[in-house]
């Protein structure tokens, strides 16, 4: 068995600030998110207490 190929750091214009903590995280781009992964969590959470359907990708 192979291990995947490493992901590419992000370029610097690639990272922004998270829209719910501020911490930087990669925005736009390939698998860029306004969220990071910590935010978008506790935001799926959220949505699936409620019943709401979707999820955010982080």
């Amino acid at each position: 068995m192979t291990s995947p190929a490493p992901t590419p750091a992000p370029s610097p214009s690639q990272v922004g600030p998270c829209t719910g903590c501020q911490e930087p995280t990669v925005r736009y781009g390939p698998g860029g998110s306004p969220l990071c992964t910590t935010c978008a969590a506790a935001l799926n959470a959220w949505r699936d207490s409620q019943g709401k359907p979707g999820s955010v990708r982080a």
